[in-house]
Order: structure tokens, then C-alpha cells, then sequence
């Protein structure tokens, strides 16, 4: 039997068992632990990303790595029913990672003074808690999302930043950034390497320059244009890594 056969058997083995489609078992099989819910990637990946599904899957940044381990800390102590929580957060949308990323938080903060129970039966809210053998309280978690445009516009604008934040430290300027046009998530490896030769090429702010002289510069790609402006620092000690 050839490995891809033997892979498809397995794939098809745990969607009897688990009840879960196709994709969802077969990133199950691919992980090898079926409480591991994202494995650090073997090849790492700069970009660009189609969503939250794609980055926690595929991205070798910092903020994706805790991200990763932090979920998958919450769900090794998280007793899922039915495999309602892994197939959410296995989704390749990222409304439903979202939503199941809630429900293990509210599990991880329930944890500390209760014992929450997750989806008893169908009747039950999203947690039941109780204290030994005693019925404390019901908890139903809600998930509020924003205008689909506006809400991804934030992630992704948020995600950019943070790894600017975490990859580029300038000790004269501070830089902001305006999106000018987005196709895709830009290569953020190129990105940051451009940002650090152009601040390395600034002059050192003098101590009169006002806003309508601070330098700007342009970065262009077939992903973005962004227009970055440099304002000057006030206090140019050494920053602090992040």
C-alpha cells in the first residue's frame, strides 16, 4: 500500500470514529495527536497570508508561534465534546477559529474557580460549572465580530504593525504607516529589510523640524503600497526589544 493510500485510510478512519469532514480529519492525521491543534511548520513562511487560518498555520513569527502554543495549551485541558471545539478551530475560517478560541479562554478563566463542563447535552448552555458535585451557574459565550470589511482591515493592518514592531528598531524616528492600496499581505521579511536600510539613510532629526517636514518614503510591491512617515524621537535611548 503506498504511503498516499495508507494517509487516506487514516483520514477516512478518524472521520468514522470523530465524525469530522475530510480536511479536519486529515489535519488531524497530519499533526499525528489529536489534541495538538497547530504544529509548528516545518518550512517557514513570510507571506502572504489569505487569513488568521493561514498565519497560525503557516507562519514562523513570533506573535504566531505564541499564538499557536498558547491555543494549543488551552485545548490540551479542555474536554471537548464531540470534537465540537477542535473542527472550529481545524476550520479554514476564521470566524469559527475565532469563535472556538473564546470558548477556550472562557474555559481557561472558568477553570481557576470552578469546574466548567462543556456542552453537557442539548439543552445545556455553552459551560455549566460546579463546585465538586454542586451546580454553580450556566455561562453562554458570545462572539461579537465587526462589519466583515472593518474587522479584517483591522487584523491585518494590527498584524503588520506588530511584526514591523517586532523586526525594526530605530532609536531616532518612530514610524507610521498608511495603507494606500491592499491586495495581498506583503512579504514582511522584504518589507522590514527595505524600512531598516531607509531609516538607516535618515538624517538625525534636529530639534526644530515640525510635522509638515517630516521625511516620508513609499513602499511599493505588487501586494501594497504603503506610505510611511518618520517622526522624530525625543528620546533617542536605545529601545527595548519587544
Amino acid at each position: 500500500m503506498t504511503s498516499d493510500r495508507a494517509r487516506k485510510r487514516q483520514i477516512r478512519a478518524r472521520m468514522a470514529t470523530a465524525g469530522e469532514p475530510y480536511t479536519v480529519a486529515a489535519r488531524v492525521v497530519e499533526c499525528g495527536d489529536p489534541k495538538l491543534i497547530f504544529a509548528e511548520p516545518t518550512d517557514l513562511y513570510d507571506g502572504p497570508f489569505k487569513g488568521l487560518a493561514d498565519v497560525l498555520r503557516r507562519s514562523g513569527s513570533a506573535q504566531a508561534r505564541a499564538a499557536r502554543e498558547t491555543i494549543n495549551n488551552w485545548y490540551e485541558a479542555f474536554v471537548d465534546r464531540r470534537g465540537m471545539v477542535s473542527s472550529r478551530l481545524r476550520s479554514d475560517k476564521d470566524t469559527e477559529i475565532l469563535q472556538a478560541v473564546d470558548e477556550l479562554y472562557v474555559h481557561h478563566l472558568l477553570s481557576q474557580p470552578c469546574q466548567p463542563r462543556y456542552e453537557e447535552d442539548q439543552t445545556s448552555p455553552d459551560f455549566r460549572l460546579y463546585r465538586s458535585s454542586d451546580y454553580v451557574a450556566g455561562v453562554e459565550v458570545l462572539t461579537q465580530f465587526t462589519e466583515q470589511s472593518f474587522s479584517s482591515e483591522i487584523a491585518r493592518n494590527k498584524f503588520l504593525v506588530d511584526e514591523i514592531n517586532s523586526r525594526v528598531r530605530a532609536t531616532s524616528w518612530y514610524t507610521s504607516v498608511t495603507v494606500r492600496s491592499w491586495e495581498h499581505q506583503p512579504r514582511v521579511r522584504h518589507l522590514t529589510r527595505w524600512l531598516e536600510n531607509v531609516i538607516d539613510n535618515l538624517p538625525a532629526p534636529v530639534a526644530d523640524l515640525t510635522r509638515e517636514k517630516y521625511p516620508t518614503k513609499t513602499y511599493s510591491s505588487p501586494e501594497v503600497t504603503l506610505e510611511f512617515t518618520f517622526l522624530p524621537r525625543h528620546r533617542t535611548t536605545e529601545p527595548t526589544g519587544g
